[in-house]
């Protein structure tokens, strides 16, 4: 039996070209006389209980830790797990030298950054390398906080990632290339938009395909890349 654990249903799209797939509400209802390929998809409020009869969990990186009894585990990241960023992908996978400025800014109203910070970066490192250096500068007041990461890559590409936070969220990018140039703006995409609070979350979803195709099996070889990059942030200037 497979297993699928989100931290927010709403943002899972329950679409699929080929998987099957089936939404539980309790640990109980998991079936393990299922088709073998069904794809059963939980909150991570049931999933504790629900890990001990899953022979596969695929969970995202950020709940990793709670989930370590599963017998196989699989970790899927935000960033990589949305439509318009595989699309992104593909763009920059096209381009041999895949040199270039990748400019990303999330508004977030998480107050914690490290964790999807590290997330974003290591998505980055898929594409253009391991981290070669890394810069931090921090800001903030009694109502935003600010954070700015400048990052290059062994193949020459440059990755400028900003974070805020606010009381709504939102994602966008550009990147800038020898010979293409993408951008992506979720409010762009959202049909409802205000100066305020603009509402994002119908254009910024993942789906069960997206989902399957950039999980990573969490083994020490991720580990170690994980907590590399925690280290080479903090040496650059993060304060927890």
């Amino acid at each position: 039996m497979q297993l699928i654990i989100v931290d927010h249903l709403k943002k899972l799209k329950l679409i699929s070209e080929g998987a099957s797939y089936k939404v539980v509400d309790s640990w109980e209802a998991l079936d393990s006389t299922d088709r073998v390929d069904t794809f059963f998809v939980a909150h991570n409020q049931i999933a504790t209980e629900a890990v001990k009869k899953a022979d596969r969990v695929i969970v995202p990186s950020t709940e990793a830790e709670k989930f370590l009894t599963a017998k196989e585990m699989y970790v899927y990241f935000d960033l990589a797990a949305y439509p318009f960023f595989q699309k992104l992908q593909q763009i920059i996978e096209a381009d041999v030298k895949k040199k270039g400025v990748l400019r990303l800014h999330r508004a977030t109203k998480q107050q914690a950054f490290f964790p999807v910070c590290k997330e974003d970066i290591l998505v980055c490192t898929y594409l253009f390398g391991e981290v070669c250096n890394l810069y931090v500068k921090h800001s903030s007041s009694s109502k935003q906080a600010h954070t700015v990461i400048m990052v290059q890559f062994t193949t020459g590409a440059i990755a400028h990632l900003e974070y805020t936070t606010t009381n709504y969220e939102k994602l966008t990018f550009d990147w800038s290339g020898d010979r293409m140039i993408a951008e992506f703006d979720s409010i762009d995409m959202a049909p409802i938009k205000t100066t305020t609070s603009p509402d994002c979350s119908s254009s910024l979803y993942h789906t069960i395909d997206t989902v399957l195709s950039s999980c990573k099996p969490l083994n020490s070889k991720l580990q170690n890349k994980m907590n590399n990059l925690e280290n080479q942030l903090k040496k650059a200037g993060w304060s927890l």
